[in-house]
């Protein structure tokens, strides 16, 4: 839905930008799956020279996506399974390719790896997920370039609503999942019998758990993950594909065969070109832009606003309903106090 190619530019110019604010790009790498693409995604895409520097795409032809595939529209593990087989770093991070990476994860992440801050658990043995916040589909359905993009979140990200929808936090929708390569090779990265859709990272949590810790970091990196919402709120927000099972005791750590990621099968790797659309455009669409960001930043504040007008009457509402609970107590063991003593009877 939308532009899923325009959103796929936000995100990794958005990466390349803000790595080099925190002066890590060089540490950096971002793997895209082109999977049974007709044309290269290298060549759709408009990137940076910057992101140029840091992203690769992995092409799955068409015919080998068809058979791969089976019944499914698209096998997300085996799309993300053959990305991280294809990935030289020491850890794996798994986003959607619509959701934009804030400061905060880079530098809090970079920060634990150089031991300049104490990490949340043995890195090398963790298994790290943080929620996600929602870029409305007001703003993300104009579509946005991706400077306006980092304006838009600079200006109104700790206010977006983070989606929280299940207890388990690891069963809410991903910002990023992120363990180290070596323990992704140990349990075979994603499961992929579940070629659907959903549950991915669920399974993997549950498969991992006995050897790893599991911990929530979304507070740790303030949540700094931000999905561009492409579903209309008007409308309802599922899915028409196929839904994996859901099996929260899985009896197999590592499920795959020998040749998972598809590692039976050699990938060509295609770096994205660098496209001078990708740069700032003429004065008039600059001028249109700013104007498209500024009123989308007034909104977010102004729904912000109104969320905490709502947070502030149902916690005076709950404070009310409580002193007057402890009021009718309070009563209530008064008349009992004085009807032991012989004072009064206890109905009068």
């Amino acid at each position: 839905m939308g532009n899923p190619v325009r959103r796929l530019e936000n995100v990794l110019n958005c990466l390349a930008d803000t790595a080099i604010a925190c002066g890590v790009l060089e540490r950096v790498e971002a793997v895209v799956t082109d999977w049974g693409s007709s044309q290269p995604l290298g060549e759709a895409v408009c990137l940076s020279p910057e992101a140029c520097r840091i992203v690769r795409f992995v092409e799955v032809p068409p015919d080998l996506a068809k058979i791969a595939q089976a019944d499914s529209a698209y096998p997300e593990v085996i799309a993300l399974n053959t990305a991280a087989r294809h990935s030289r770093g020491k850890f794996v991070g798994r986003i959607d390719q619509d959701t934009v990476v804030g400061r905060e994860f880079l530098v809090r992440f970079f920060a634990w790896c150089d031991r300049k801050a104490k990490p949340p658990c043995d890195l090398e043995k963790g298994y790290l997920f943080s929620l996600r916040r929602q870029i409305p589909f007001a703003f993300a359905s104009s579509e946005p370039n991706w400077g306006g993009v980092q304006d838009y979140i600079a200006a109104v990200g700790r206010l977006l609503v983070v989606e929280r929808e299940c207890k388990i936090y690891f069963e809410n929708p991903v910002g990023i999942m992120l363990i180290s390569k070596r323990l992704w090779e140990e349990i075979g990265g994603y499961d992929e019998r579940l070629i659907y859709w959903g549950w991915m990272e669920c399974d993997l949590a549950y498969r991992v758990q006995k050897i790893a810790d599991l911990v929530d970091i979304t507070d740790d990196v303030a949540c700094s993950f931000f999905h561009q919402e492409h579903y209309d709120p008007a409308t309802p927000r599922v899915t028409p594909r196929k839904r994996n099972p859901q099996n929260r005791a899985p009896m197999d750590r590592h499920p795959n065969s020998a040749t998972w990621g598809l590692k039976a099968h050699a990938a060509r790797i295609s770096t994205g070109i660098g496209d001078p659309k990708a740069m700032p455009g003429s004065a008039q669409e600059l001028v249109a832009a700013d104007a498209t960001v500024t009123a989308a930043i007034r909104r977010a504040r102004r729904d912000a606003f109104i969320r905490y007008k709502r947070f502030v009457r149902e916690r005076i509402w709950r404070l009310f309903c409580a002193l007057f609970r402890v009021a009718s107590y309070w009563e209530y063991l008064k008349r009992v106090w004085l009807a032991a003593r012989g004072r009064t009877g206890f109905f009068s």
